[in-house]
């Protein structure tokens, strides 16, 4: 008999009497309570499978079987064990699961053969399964480029240039709020100085906020090259704030509302900076709503205002439990968040029951590809339970973490658990805090070369899992390579070495540790201007230390103008506070002698110390910025 754990569909079984065995068996069960059911649940079974023809079997997805008691499941058992929702399938089930997959895989492999995409439409087609899991209607869809294309005359690139020179020149801004993005920035980054920007300040001023947000905010970032000046500070702020006004365009305002507060914190104007921020924390969906509310709290602090200062402490911590600016905001604070690692581990269950069938199905599709080596379609399987999963209990959303654990897939790891810890922080522990911070096994002796270059290797770690997410033959689309993403030419630099060697964990490690080393060199041994640097380059950070003057290393940072840079530094500063708690005392106890490494452990002494917890500087800050 072919099991009825078909995806596609469940064929008409041979035996005609499941239907009275399985009523026959509850019966059983309740014999001794009431005898006459086994009489009256036998005839109703046989009653209902003949009358019936067997046609309820014909042609319908069956239900799948669940695995039992997944409740109780941890993910240490998972993890070490690589269960997964296919543990309690008979052999027979799990190969038929894998028979309909291989055969959806040869479709897929073969885009191009009409014949593999005939016999996989006929199949679908034939079994009337195209809700099954394997037969999506959009592996059939046919793409139309010529629906895709814009209607109507368009500017060319020259034409659009030649007219954003002329609207800059003339100071027209209604001109130039009708041209891209791109052809204003390329105008704008030809300015010589703020006073380019003269006719074009005056005439922004004096319009309406919601027709000139969007190149109001293009120009006072660009205009921010030009600071410190007083001056120049005074146009950026006026600039931003008019584009703050409009909360229609809501991409630029918040944009402006944020950098307008931090350059107003930079001259030591806190109630001026304080409006700006609290609009920024009314929206939860915004890029900046927990640095916001950071720096809310900040303000509230610098008026004395220690009520206001706790509150917003404690809705930072408790919307962001582990992430970079909760930890900043008091020693108390951080000193709470290590205690997650001694809350219970949490139970992963493999099947939702919130979402339903559907995610169940992409999950059980997904153990199966990954079962047989095709992670690349896994992948779209897994994507597609990404967009569900605001609706599954937490305990479905961790076990989607692991699946995309198993896949390689990183980043996805990531991006499933912090949402997951922002929505559920009883989900917290040491346990799912080392799948969102892995140290693989096999790294270890890559960290070493850390160690003998000087530098903490549990920084390098917090690096490694920014750049590559450990994935040691990592390549990014700019040509980066390797654990810590060096390009080709910066690795030729100090020492001649091939692509091909790139890859090579060791080799990478060894150099990506000395280049980090001269970068920290450079910078005076700041270890957040060496990150900056890493990531986009010693000359912008140069240009970035003239243009913001601040003492304060977390203002710095989040005045970075470049997004991807200023989430770097600040991720990897929380990846590291978070490698020293979960790791560093565990392995300094085993293999304090053999790795004599004794800079982490006084960074993690640091960290935890009373004398830190009490003292007026961050044990994070301490740690990080101030221990090498």
């Amino acid at each position: 008999m072919k099991s009825q754990a078909n995806v596609f569909a469940v064929k008409k079984p041979p035996f005609r009497f499941v239907v009275a065995l399985a009523s026959f068996g509850y019966s059983w069960r309740m014999r001794r309570t009431n005898p006459a059911l086994l009489v009256i649940s036998l005839g109703f079974g046989l009653w209902a499978e003949l009358s019936s023809g067997g046609s309820a079997w014909a042609g319908k997805p069956a239900p799948l079987p669940e695995p039992e008691n997944e409740s109780s499941t941890t993910l240490s058992a998972v993890m070490n064990s690589k269960l997964s929702g296919l543990a309690d399938l008979e052999l027979s089930a799990r190969a038929e699961l894998q028979e309909d997959a291989q055969k959806y895989l040869h479709f897929r492999r073969n885009p191009g053969s009409d014949q593999a995409r005939a016999q996989w439409q006929a199949r679908c087609d034939a079994t009337g399964s195209l809700k099954s899991i394997y037969c999506r209607s959009k592996d059939f869809e046919k793409s139309d480029v010529a629906s895709r294309q814009k209607k109507g005359k368009k500017l060319t690139p020259q034409e659009e240039l030649k007219q954003a020179q002329q609207a800059l020149a003339q100071g027209e801004v209604g001109l130039l709020e009708e041209l891209s993005d791109s052809a204003i920035a390329k105008v704008f980054s030809r300015a010589g100085s703020a006073g380019d920007f003269n006719s074009l300040k005056v005439s922004i001023l004096s319009a309406k906020p919601c027709g000139v947000a969007r190149v109001a905010t293009m120009a006072a970032a660009k205009m921010e090259e030009f600071l410190p000046s007083d001056e120049v500070h005074q146009s950026v702020v006026s600039l931003y704030e008019k584009s703050a006004q409009c909360d229609e365009e809501a991409e630029w305002s918040e944009r402006a509302r944020y950098r307008s507060a931090l350059l107003l914190i930079a001259r030591n104007d806190w109630n001026r900076s304080i409006p700006h921020l609290e609009r920024l924390t009314q929206n939860k969906k915004s890029d900046y709503y927990s640095r916001a509310i950071y720096w809310r709290a900040r303000a509230e602090k610098s008026r004395g205002n220690g009520l206001g200062f706790k509150q917003l402490s404690s809705r930072l911590t408790k919307e962001f439990p582990i992430h970079y600016h909760s930890l900043l905001l008091s020693p108390r604070v951080l000193f709470n968040a290590a205690q997650n690692l001694h809350l219970p581990e949490p139970a992963v269950s493999f099947r939702c029951k919130q979402i339903g069938e559907e995610w169940n199905r992409r999950a059980r599709a997904v153990e199966v590809l990954q079962e047989l080596g095709a992670l690349d379609i896994a992948r779209e399987f897994l994507a597609e339970m990404e967009e569900q999963m605001e609706g599954a209990e937490a305990e479905a959303r961790l076990y989607l973490a692991v699946l995309q654990h198993r896949n390689i897939n990183t980043i996805g790891t990531f991006r499933v658990l912090s949402s997951l810890f922002r929505e559920h922080p009883g989900m917290l522990s040491r346990q799912t805090l080392a799948l969102f911070f892995p140290l693989r096994k096999n790294l270890e002796g890559y960290l070493h070369v850390a160690q003998g270059g000087g530098l903490d290797p549990f920084l390098i770690a917090a690096l490694i899992r920014q750049e590559s997410g450990f994935v040691t033959h990592a390549r990014s689309r700019a040509g980066a390579l390797g654990l810590m993403q060096l390009m080709p030419a910066t690795a030729r630099s100090m020492e001649p070495v091939s692509k091909r060697e790139l890859l090579d964990g060791r080799t990478n490690v060894r150099l990506g540790v000395k280049f980090f080393r001269r970068l920290l060199s450079r910078f005076g041994g700041k270890v957040d201007h060496a990150l900056a640097a890493y990531n986009a380059g010693p000359l912008r950070v140069a240009e970035w230390q003239r243009r913001y003057p601040v003492s304060d290393p977390v203002l710095f940072v989040d005045l970075i103008p470049i997004k991807e840079t200023r989430e770097y530094v600040s991720l990897i500063s929380r990846n590291y506070y978070w490698y020293l708690q979960i790791y560093a005392r565990h392995i300094f106890d085993e293999r304090r002698e053999a790795s004599g490494n004794q800079r982490a452990e006084r960074a993690l002494a640091a960290v935890n110390s009373e004398a830190v917890r009490t003292g007026n500087k961050n044990p994070l800050e301490f740690s990080l910025f101030h221990s090498h």
